[in-house]
């Protein structure tokens, strides 16, 4: 107990100084809580054979990765990561398909929550970027289920980051959308509005005002139901219809040009979204 608190302890330690800006500094209290004080060596990979497939090691692993992604070396980082994943004879993209269940899913949501849990740091949306990145392949082989869910949290995470990510976010976010509709999988009307929303406005921001459209109505279907719904949620629904009736309006507007029954739609949506956001 007292070895697991002083390993957090130094986590927490690199963290923080991490956010300072002093990746070197938090990498060597990474390595020292890989090695539970150890000073005479900082090289993590002197860590072979079982001590490499046991929590603390994958934990100390994905911290360094983030310190190698903050330091400006990605290729390091994704090293890292995939030193962990070899450890346990998980593969990486299309490799994973030979990987052990088990130990898969383990370590795919090990990834996950990692990515999750530190989004807000120092480089930590782009090395969460990567986790996920990472994770997807093993969920797949996995669950189908679970595979759509992470498609969308990825496809959420990466359509929040930098423009270059855009085209894989909409990517995922479609595929993600398209197994959830092929397998009807029971997603709760929030999400399938959210899903919806962030593609649509990824198409927009590219100038795809038609399939913006479309993503929004998606979008305002769903809020809709959300809306007229009984329960204290069903203000947030209609808040939700009348976002997605503006933004279907505002790509009517971009997509306009001279025909007047494309204005006259895109008035009509924003007449209802004032509507729908004045009850909200």
């Amino acid at each position: 107990a007292a070895a697991a608190a002083e390993r957090l302890a130094r986590h927490a330690t690199g963290l923080a100084l991490l956010a300072l800006g002093d990746a070197s500094a938090a990498r060597r209290h990474h390595i020292l809580a890989l090695r539970d004080g150890n000073t005479t060596s900082l090289d993590a990979e002197a860590f072979a054979g079982g001590a490499a497939k046991t929590l603390p090691f994958a934990h100390a692993s994905l911290h360094l990765g983030l310190v190698e992604f903050a330091a400006g070396d990605e290729r390091a980082g994704q090293a890292r990561v995939e030193r962990l994943l070899s450890a346990h004879d998980v593969g990486l993209g299309a490799a994973a398909a030979s990987s052990p269940p088990a130990t898969a899913l383990e370590l795919a949501e090990l990834l996950v929550r990692f990515a999750r849990a530190h989004r807000w740091t120092l480089a930590g949306a782009r090395f969460a970027a990567a986790l996920m990145e990472a994770a997807g392949p093993l969920l797949r082989h996995i669950s189908g289920e679970r595979f759509a869910e992470h498609l969308a949290e990825h496809g959420l995470l990466l359509s929040r980051s930098a423009a270059e990510a855009a085209p894989r976010a909409g990517e995922l976010l479609s595929r993600a959308i398209a197994l959830q509709e092929k397998h009807s999988l029971p997603w709760a009307t929030a999400e399938l509005f959210a899903l919806h929303s962030a593609l649509g406005m990824l198409h927009s921001r590219a100038g795809r005002a038609g399939e913006a459209i479309l993503s929004f109505q998606r979008a305002a279907e769903h809020a809709r139901r959300w809306a007229e719904a009984a329960g204290p949620e069903r203000r947030q629904g209609q808040v939700s219809l009348g976002l997605a009736l503006a933004n279907s309006g505002a790509a009517r507007l971009q997509d306009g040009g001279d025909d007047s029954g494309v204005w006259r739609a895109a008035i009509a949506d924003l007449r209802r979204a004032r509507r729908w956001l004045r009850l909200g």
